[in-house]
């Protein structure tokens, strides 16, 4: 269970440091996010509400041992017969949630600093080009003349 809930953890967690990226390419002086705070809060809601929302999946652990095999035991997640449609669909549903939604908050923030870079890229180059082309003017201009 801990090792499902850490991967789903993990997802969150660098959903969260693409958010402060985001928030730290839109406003450079922004400071909210970097509080070590607010860090913290954010962690720890990140870990209870993984925890809360897997908790489902602690009823469904089977461990099974084989005492000929000295490797140790094996856990089987198992639904029951009666109602294993519905908890097929619960965690898959589950799954979606804590892999889809980090992964388009990483993908929407990866596009938004990318848009945002080349936005700053782009003004920089144009405010630096007619400087540059007229720099470049007056130095040809006498070899044209000749």
């Amino acid at each position: 269970y801990l090792l499902t809930c850490s991967g789903r953890l993990v997802y969150w967690l660098s959903s969260w440091i693409a958010i402060e990226r985001v928030y730290t390419t839109l406003l450079i002086h922004g400071r909210w996010l970097k509080k070590p705070r607010t860090a913290r809060a954010l962690i720890l809601v990140s870990i209870l509400v993984v925890l809360i929302i897997g908790s489902y999946e602690l009823v469904f652990y089977k461990s099974f041992y084989d005492p000929d095999d000295d490797r140790g035991s094996i856990c089987v997640f198992e639904y029951p017969v009666r109602s294993r449609s519905l908890w097929s669909t619960v965690h898959l549903v589950v799954t979606l949630v804590n892999s889809l939604i980090p992964f388009l908050i990483n993908l929407f923030a990866t596009l938004i600093i990318t848009v945002v870079a080349v936005r700053k890229k782009m003004k920089t180059l144009r405010k630096h080009k007619g400087e540059y082309i007229s720099g470049r003017k007056t130095q040809y201009v006498p070899l044209f003349v000749c």
